[in-house]
C-alpha cells in the first residue's frame, strides 16, 4: 500500500533526524537565500522525483492544469485591485468570544479564502506595551551576550526565553487566538488534534525606522524540497500533484503529522506543524512600516509554486528557489504572478495578533519607513499531534536548561542571562501549551 509506504518512508526519515547533531550556530538569516545564505545547486535526485510526478499524473494533464491556475488568479487578482480594498480580514476578539470562540462565518471564509486573519484585541494595547519595555529592559541587561541579525545591529534577536515572551505565549487571549485560527482545520485521520493548542516557541523582532537589512523576500516556511521529495509531505498535495488543483484544501490536516518538513537538519527550518505562523505586535505598525505582505489567494498560491517547476521551461534539476535546507524562495524569475500579487497587511495596534496559514507566502516591507519601532514577538499557532508533542518534550527540556529550541540555531546566547524566565514563571497553561504537562 502506498500510504503505509510513504509513512515508513518518512519515519525513517524523521528517525535519522532525530538522530542528528543539534543544529548549527547563527542567526535567522541562514534560512533566507535573500539574506545571504548559500544555496545548493541542482540535483539529480531532483529531476528523479519530478520524472516519477510526471510519469504518473502526465504532462499534459499538468499543463492543462497549470494554465486553468494562471487565468484563475489572473481574474482574482484583477477583482481585488480593482475593488481597492484590503482583503485581509480584520476580526475583533470580542467578535469571536460572542461566537462560541470561534471566528465568525463571513470571517472563517476570508480566512479559508485568503490564508491572513488579523485578530484585533488578543492583548490589551497597554499589557503590550509593557511587554516591549521589559523586553528592551532584558536586552539592556545582558547586552553583551545578544546575537541576532543583522549582526552588528539586530532587528531579529536569538531571544526565546525573556520573562515578557514566555508571558505573551500563555496569555489567555493568546491562547484565545490560536483556539480561533485552530478550527479552521479538519482532518479525518484523527492524527490531529486542533482542540488541544500547543506552542512552538520563536524569536522577537524589534525593528527601527529606516531599517532596510531585515528585508525578507516572498518566501514559504516550512520546507521547501521536502513538498516534493519527503513521500507524506508530498501527500499533503495530491490533488495538485494529480493536476486537479481545485480539489485541494489547505486546512485539510490528514498526512501533516506524518510530513518531514526538515529533512536536512538545517538551522531555522521547522519540524513542528504550525497550522499557522503568526506574531503578537508589540506596537502601532501600518503598511510600509517593517511590517508583513502576503499573496491574497492562498489556494491558488500554494497550487502555483507546486506546479511550477513541474512545467516545460524549467531544469529537470529544480524545483524553482526550492533548495536544502533554506525556505522556500518566490522569485520574479519563475514565479511572476505571485511576486506582482504581494500586498501589505492592514494597520496593527499593540496587542493585535496576525496569523498566515503555514503554507502561505509572505515578506516583510524592504523598508521600514515609518517614524517608531515595528516590534512583534513571533508566536505560531500548533495543535496537538505525535508530531508537535514530541518535538515540545525536546524544548521544555531546552527551557530548563536555558538553552536555544531545539529547531533554532544552537547559540545557548541566554543560559546565564539575568532575568530569564524559569519555570516558575510559566502557570498551568503555558505548561499545558508547551506540552510540559
Amino acid at each position: 500500500d502506498n500510504g503505509v509506504l510513504s509513512v515508513l518512508c518518512s519515519q525513517l526519515v524523521r528517525s535519522a533526524a532525530a538522530g542528528a547533531p543539534r543544529k548549527s550556530k547563527g542567526t535567522i538569516a541562514d534560512v533566507f537565500v535573500n539574506l545571504g545564505s548559500e544555496a545548493s545547486a541542482g540535483h539529480p535526485r531532483i529531476a528523479e522525483v519530478k520524472r516519477r510526478i510526471l510519469a504518473k499524473t502526465g504532462e499534459k494533464k499538468l499543463q492543462a492544469s497549470w494554465e486553468r491556475l494562471v487565468k484563475a488568479i489572473s481574474q482574482k487578482m484583477d477583482a481585488i485591485k480593482a475593488a481597492r480594498d484590503n482583503p485581509i480580514p480584520i476580526v475583533n476578539m470580542a467578535d469571536v468570544a460572542r461566537n462560541s470562540g470561534v471566528l465568525p462565518p463571513e470571517a472563517a471564509a476570508a480566512v479559508s479564502r485568503v490564508g491572513v486573519v488579523v485578530l484585533r484585541g488578543v492583548v490589551p494595547q497597554e499589557q503590550a506595551r509593557q511587554w516591549k519595555r521589559d523586553l528592551e529592559g532584558y536586552i539592556a541587561r545582558n547586552r553583551e551576550g545578544i546575537i541576532g541579525f543583522p549582526v552588528d545591529n539586530p532587528v531579529v534577536y536569538e531571544l526565546y526565553w525573556s520573562k515578557p515572551q514566555v508571558a505573551a505565549r500563555q496569555h489567555p487571549g493568546t491562547v484565545a487566538a490560536i483556539n480561533a485560527v485552530n478550527a479552521l482545520w479538519h482532518g479525518d485521520d484523527g492524527q490531529i488534534d486542533t482542540q488541544r493548542p500547543r506552542v512552538y516557541v520563536d524569536r522577537c523582532r524589534i525593528r527601527p525606522p529606516q531599517d532596510a537589512g531585515f528585508a525578507l523576500a516572498p518566501h514559504v516556511d516550512n520546507g521547501s524540497l521536502e513538498r516534493w521529495e519527503d513521500a507524506a509531505y508530498s501527500e499533503v498535495y495530491t490533488a495538485i500533484l494529480d493536476g486537479e488543483w481545485e480539489k485541494f484544501n489547505p486546512f485539510n490536516s490528514n498526512r501533516r503529522n506524518d510530513a518531514v518538513m526538515d529533512m536536512y537538519n538545517a538551522a531555522n527550518a521547522c519540524s513542528f506543524f504550525r497550522t499557522f505562523q503568526g506574531w503578537l505586535s508589540l506596537t502601532d505598525t501600518g503598511p510600509g512600516e517593517g511590517s508583513l505582505q502576503v499573496f491574497p489567494l492562498l489556494h491558488e498560491s500554494i497550487a502555483y509554486y507546486i506546479l511550477r517547476p513541474l512545467m516545460a521551461d524549467v531544469p529537470a534539476d529544480t524545483l524553482c528557489g526550492a533548495f536544502e535546507g533554506r525556505s522556500q524562495e518566490i522569485m520574479a524569475k519563475w514565479h511572476p504572478h505571485l511576486v506582482d500579487g504581494m500586498m501589505s497587511i492592514p494597520r496593527v495596534r499593540p496587542g493585535d495578533m496576525v496569523f498566515w496559514h503555514c503554507d502561505a507566502i509572505h515578506a516583510v516591507d524592504s523598508v521600514h519607513r515609518g517614524v517608531s519601532d515595528s516590534a512583534v514577538f513571533f508566536i505560531p499557532a500548533g495543535a496537538a499531534c505525535k508530531l508537535n508533542d514530541s518535538y515540545l518534550r525536546q524544548q521544555w527540556k531546552h527551557f530548563q536548561a536555558g538553552r536555544t529550541p531545539p529547531d533554532f540555531p544552537s547559540n545557548d546566547a541566554e543560559l546565564d542571562f539575568v532575568d530569564r524566565a524559569k519555570e516558575s514563571d510559566v502557570t498551568a497553561l503555558g505548561r499545558q501549551l508547551l506540552g510540559a504537562s
